[in-house]
């Protein structure tokens, strides 16, 4: 073989690979475009980056803007089949390092207690986490958890109604924060 040859085979390589290069890139971004369509099509609602509801209707994740959260408990509310609903509540659902609820979380309420008084067997359950990260946000999530219920009953709720109890294991929503469960 001559040398001339062997730098001609080079050239075809390196052309080659080039072109294979090339041909891939496009599969790859398809791919990528397809998985992020999926992952956006089991989202309910955009999504506010600072303060997203993570979602359950009985077992299906997702996550909810806040301002889409009342209408999705509607919308839960008025179907047939699911059964329950839960949802987080976040750091911003109170006041920083009280049981003082936050604006929203004070509307969140009013949108709870009237899908009660609309559903005479909804039960409304304050779930606390399973475990905590310290003893003092341990006492905090409980100050936080009556505050709701507390919150509720003011609202029209009868106590009997809401339940305060630890995330079970089989829960799909278990999350560090308090969240509520809903149920038919």
């Amino acid at each position: 073989m001559s040398p001339t040859t062997s730098a001609m085979d080079r050239k075809v390589r390196r052309t080659l690979l080039f072109v294979g290069i090339l041909l891939l890139i496009p599969v790859i971004l398809a791919v990528r475009n397809y998985v992020a369509s999926t992952r956006e099509s089991k989202v309910l609602a955009s999504t506010a980056p600072t303060d997203e509801r993570l979602v359950v209707i009985d077992g299906d994740t997702m996550i909810v803007a806040p301002a889409a959260l009342g209408q999705t408990m509607t919308s839960w509310l008025q179907s047939r089949k699911a059964k329950t609903i839960t949802f987080e509540l976040s750091d911003h659902s109170f006041q920083p390092n009280s049981a003082t609820p936050s604006d929203l979380t004070k509307t969140r309420m009013n949108q709870v207690a009237a899908l009660t008084k609309a559903s005479p067997t909804l039960i409304i359950h304050v779930l606390e986490p399973a475990e905590f990260q310290s003893e003092a946000i341990e006492r905090l999530d409980d100050q936080r958890a009556l505050r709701l219920r507390d919150g509720l009953v003011a609202r029209g709720v009868p106590k009997s109604r809401v339940v305060i109890e630890q995330e079970k294991e089989e829960q799909p929503a278990a999350t560090s924060h308090l969240a509520v469960l809903l149920s038919k």
